[in-house]
């Protein structure tokens, strides 16, 4: 048995190294995907959210941050907080994960 990655696509680092998901198992690679994200108390105003989610974009555009990262071997998705909910796996994938997303959701 080889290397394989637990990501959504090919490190650029390890760019012969398959994801899970490339060989066939994407359970796995969705559950054992570690996911980042910044979150505010429910029902906080829209207005906020955007001011703050446009600081995290120009943040993740400093090239020292993305330098980094990548030597970290991480690879930042960065976009709108519905955007990060859509990349949740599904409830039969990762049951307490999908408890996690629907309680953020229900905070909009």
């Amino acid at each position: 048995m080889g290397m394989r990655l637990t990501a959504h696509q090919r490190l650029a680092s390890l760019p012969n190294v398959p994801t899970f998901k490339e060989l066939g198992h994407p359970a796995l690679n969705e559950i054992a995907i570690t996911s980042f994200g910044l979150v505010a108390p429910a029902k906080t105003p829209a207005p906020i959210v955007a001011r703050f989610n446009a600081a995290v974009v120009v943040a993740f555009k400093d090239p020292a941050l993305l330098a980094r990262l990548k030597e970290l071997n991480a690879e930042p998705i960065v976009g709108s907080p519905r955007a990060f909910l859509r990349r949740a796996p599904p409830p039969e994938v990762a049951p307490n994960r999908h408890q996690s997303v629907r309680a953020l959701q229900s905070s909009y």
